[in-house]
């Protein structure tokens, strides 16, 4: 069903006095001048395909109840909204014989994209639910969620070539929560893969069981997101746990791995039971050129790297607890050096360790190597902090 919210078209200008008067009718409207596509509002019957609801144009509000599908491979939308409605709806990106469908987009896109869940997608390249090439800003109405689960590509659920992601609110009131469980990748980011700057941002964010292989070119870095330029930033309680990055030759990053500026979460981490196998490092978090800092409390328990940093390898130094809140490092292990932490030799790196207003835990983090240091290894430390 869909129903036209808004239509405009131009109209001939012929004397000052009819200009007046047309123009005047336009502002009362609300209108502006000119030619503007119309807007219209679809309602996706349960369990129909959401091309049911195409032509898709600019500013058009398609409305899920329940279940949905999509099986058309790289599905083009413009700036749009697609709503689950408060109980929220599955989107399955498959027809259950073989054919799989994604979105995309034309160029720089805005979506709102509330109350969905995004499953059973598979892009042979790619981004298994979403897939672009240009800047992508996912907006999520407040108090709203966005999950994407068991989805399997090339490089993440979604992906960003080229280009940017930021998914969250952009309000005072933040998503309810942002959620990728257990996607797998074959080569980089078993949920987001991303050649620019990350920026996620609600209430609560999940990263949990998701997977990248290393099947593909031997590689496998980023067990949840990949990241090859800007910075990793999270806003809002960071729940990371259960993510591998297998890598074929070196799954450095078990839960993030990024060459950029580094990770910023803005708000608490808990990082449990992430790993990097196969002669990778960082068993949580790898920063190949910047630092690691948490502003808010943490808890980091069971990490595993096959080399160095059981649960962060930090290229320029780690700070966490900036802000306050308790800090828990235990049971990281790394085979190699920095059960727990490990920077590499020639860098003078801080780490910082709680700011003195919480309790600060820190026990049974082993490492490999004799030298290496159960908690901390690092070449050069300058100014390290640990309280």
């Amino acid at each position: 069903m869909v129903t036209q919210v808004a239509r405009q078209s131009g109209w001939p200008m012929r004397g000052s006095r009819l200009r007046g008067v047309l123009c005047a009718l336009v502002a009362s409207l609300g209108l502006v001048s000119g030619v503007a596509e119309a807007q219209t509002t679809c309602t996706v019957a349960p369990g129909a395909s959401l091309t049911t609801c195409l032509p898709a144009g600019s500013g058009d509000t398609w409305l899920l109840q329940g279940t949905a599908s999509l099986a058309t491979p790289g599905l083009t939308l413009p700036p749009m909204t697609i709503d689950g409605g408060a109980g929220g709806s599955i989107l399955t990106l498959n027809n259950g014989a073989g054919t799989y469908g994604w979105l995309t987009t034309g160029g720089p896109t805005t979506l709102n994209l509330s109350n969905l869940t995004f499953t059973g997608g598979n892009n042979p390249a790619a981004g298994a639910a979403i897939s672009v090439g240009a800047d992508l800003n996912i907006v999520i109405n407040p108090g709203a969620s966005l999950s994407f689960d068991h989805n399997d590509s090339y490089t993440g659920a979604v992906y960003t070539a080229g280009s940017s992601l930021t998914m969250g609110s952009g309000t005072a009131t933040p998503a309810a929560l942002i959620s990728f469980t257990n996607n797998t990748a074959g080569l980089l980011g078993g949920a987001i893969g991303s050649s620019l700057s990350v920026d996620l941002t609600a209430a609560s964010i999940v990263l949990s069981g998701n997977t990248v292989t290393g099947g593909v070119l031997a590689r496998g870095a980023g067990g949840a997101i990949f990241s090859s330029g800007g910075t990793i930033t999270l806003t809002g309680a960071v729940t990371m746990s259960d993510n591998t990055a297998v890598g074929g030759t070196n799954g450095n990053g078990g839960g993030i791995y990024t060459e950029g500026a580094g990770v910023v979460v803005n708000g608490s981490l808990t990082a449990n039971n992430n790993r990097a196998l196969n002669g990778g490092a960082g068993g949580a978090i790898y920063t190949v050129a910047g630092g690691i800092t948490v502003t808010g409390s943490v808890d980091v328990e069971g990490n595993y790297a096959s080399t160095d940093g059981g649960a962060f390898r930090s290229a320029q130094g780690v700070t966490l607890g900036l802000a306050g809140g308790d800090v828990t490092l235990k049971n990281n292990i790394s085979t190699a050096y920095g059960g727990a932490i490990y920077t590499p030799t020639g860098v003078i790196a801080d780490i910082i360790i709680g700011n003195g207003t919480g309790a600060i835990t820190i026990t049974g983090n082993k490492s490999g190597a004799d030298a290496g240091g159960n908690l901390i290894y690092n070449g050069y430390v300058g100014g390290g902090l640990m309280t």
